[in-house]
């Protein structure tokens, strides 16, 4: 069995805004700072304001509303595997783990967070190793 490990680095970003009218822009970022300061609890005025999109743009309102549904699925419902691999993946080399990774120190040096992830790698690699 072949594993492939690919590491990552993770850098903040910013997300694109794009809309023809500046009334589209300024409720794409409401909606953005509402997200990422209160989350699942603004789901009321993130509606308002999809809908409010819709108004100015039909098909920007929708984009904007799947991405919304998308972020809650993600913080909420979404399973996430922390240091284990779920049951049933394939047991050939089509398997495939991504280690994210995350920025180093000023010095070069890792942060905790990586260093981390790389062990619990190891330690999935090992338990992979022991089932073979």
């Amino acid at each position: 069995m072949t594993v492939v490990v690919s590491l990552c680095l993770s850098f903040s970003f910013s997300i694109p805004v794009f809309a023809s009218e500046s009334g589209e822009t300024d409720i794409i970022n409401e909606m953005i700072s509402y997200y990422s300061t209160y989350q699942s609890t603004a789901k009321t005025d993130i509606q308002r304001l999809v809908e409010k999109l819709k108004a100015l743009n039909s098909t920007k309102g929708e984009e904007w509303e799947k991405i919304m549904k998308y972020g809650d699925y993600v913080n909420t419902d979404m399973n996430v595997n922390v240091d284990v691999l779920p049951d049933g993946l394939p047991n050939d080399d089509s398997l495939c783990i991504t280690v994210l990774g995350f920025a180093l120190n000023d010095d070069g040096t890792m942060k905790d967070e990586l260093v981390g992830r790389l062990q619990t790698d190891l330690q999935v690699l090992k338990n992979i190793q022991m089932l073979m």
